[in-house]
């Protein structure tokens, strides 16, 4: 008696969904990407962070930038520049454009803080910004808008 089984057809048995099917992409695709969540509590303090926000602040989704486009030395200038003039500090600005940006620090504090050599301090009628500056360039950044205005 002669075996029916042949090679190849096992896998063609197993029946395929539309479940089954996303299950399978999902498990081909590439790694999600990280998620960065906004973060706002009741007094417009912001913090940017991976983990969900707490359930008693508001939480927004920040777009992320593809980080396997490398700009060249032009494209970077472009962007500081367009920030700079949007009076916006962005990760990785150099210190240049960051006065560009927001003009001289009210305070400089030269003490290691969250990684940052540096923290320059700006206080404007609306907000106070916290820049942590490491190698010359904007390691994070943080706002916090004034009470009352």
């Amino acid at each position: 008696m002669a075996s029916s089984w042949q090679p190849g057809r096992a896998l063609m048995s197993i029946p395929w969904n539309a479940a089954g099917f996303a299950a399978l992409v999902a498990l081909v695709a590439a790694p999600a990407a990280a998620q960065i969540l906004k973060c706002t509590d009741g007094s417009g303090n912001v913090t940017y962070q991976n983990e969900p926000c707490p359930k008693n602040v508001k939480a927004g989704h920040v777009d992320i930038f593809d980080n396997s486009w490398t700009a060249d030395r032009a494209e970077r200038e472009a962007e500081w520049r367009r920030n700079a003039s949007l009076h916006r500090v962005v990760t990785g600005m150099p210190l240049r454009w960051v006065r560009d940006a927001l003009g001289e620090p009210a305070e400089v504090r030269d003490t290691a803080t969250a990684g940052a050599a540096a923290v320059w301090l700006y206080n404007f009628p609306d907000r106070s910004v916290q820049v942590g500056i490491l190698a010359d360039q904007v390691l994070w950044f943080r706002e916090t808008p004034i009470v009352g205005s």
